[in-house]
């Protein structure tokens, strides 16, 4: 095989692993994609949820501006909702309640770094009372629990990613057996019959429908040309013979069969 050609198989192998390299890349992109964008929207709208409900929870105490209220409202929403940092502001602007959570440790601290640019969550609801704006609740969540979501419904993609990958990597083996392997066998075949002439060798069956015709054919036209040879065998043998006969004709007398004198010309040229 020349250097700068490659067998089929490698050719195959090639190409099979481009194609799937592309789509698993492509699917585990799209997927990444769509995942990012649906849980970013599940979060804008689960923290705008959070706001409209202490909002409507701290309406009382924002309309008669009880602070102590406020607080205990803002607390308990707050710590169940795992909010970073909340506020609850009148219409005049004074601060009734706040509410402020600082990371537990540094990688609490790391994946909120993280998560808050992944998943920016600030959202603001008004505190409005007979269509009048009588407070405003302004709250900042908490994104480490999505970021870590959104990495373990990355982690999961991949693994999926790979059994698909490792699924298609044998069915495409497989592809390549029942093609390449056969294709080899009669590559094989008729490197041999060219050199050795062998052609009393045939080629086996194969499971693919074209290539077993092919090799069908080939078999057939085997069989043509062991068929010829074994005719120009018998002809030269035959051709030897007579050849033969005829020169015993011409060196030996036909009644006797003893030499005669052509004969003892020869052997005397000969020994001279």
């Amino acid at each position: 095989m020349s250097a700068d050609r490659l067998s089929l198989l490698a050719t195959l192998r090639r190409a099979n692993l481009g194609l799937v390299t592309i789509a698993i890349f492509s699917a585990w992109l799209a997927l990444t994609i769509i995942a990012y964008a649906n849980l970013r929207v599940y979060v804008t709208q689960n923290l705008q949820l959070v706001a409209n409900s202490i909002a409507y929870s701290a309406q009382a105490a924002t309309v008669f501006q009880d602070a102590m209220s406020a607080q205990e409202i803002l607390n308990a929403i707050a710590s169940e909702e795992k909010l970073i940092s909340a506020e609850v502001q009148s219409s005049s602007g004074m601060l009734l309640a706040s509410f402020h959570r600082k990371p537990e440790n540094l990688f609490e601290s790391t994946f909120a770094a993280l998560g808050d640019q992944l998943f920016p969550q600030r959202s603001a609801a008004d505190i409005r009372l007979e269509n009048k704006t009588v407070g405003r609740v302004t709250l900042q969540g908490a994104s480490v629990v999505y970021v870590k979501f959104f990495a373990s419904t990355l982690v999961a993609v991949f693994i999926l990613m790979a059994m698909v990958a490792f699924a298609v990597a044998q069915l495409s083996r497989r592809v390549q057996r029942e093609i390449v392997f056969p294709l080899n066998s009669l590559a094989s075949l008729t490197h041999a019959v060219r050199i050795s002439r062998t052609f009393d060798r045939r080629a086996p069956p194969a499971k693919v429908e074209e290539i077993h015709q092919l090799g069908e054919d080939f078999n057939a036209l085997l069989t043509e040309l062991q068929r010829y040879e074994d005719e120009q065998k018998a002809r030269a043998a035959e051709l030897q013979s007579v050849n033969d006969s005829l020169s015993h004709q011409a060196t030996h007398d036909g009644l006797t069969g003893l030499a005669n004198r052509a004969h003892f010309r020869e052997q005397l040229t000969r020994a001279l």
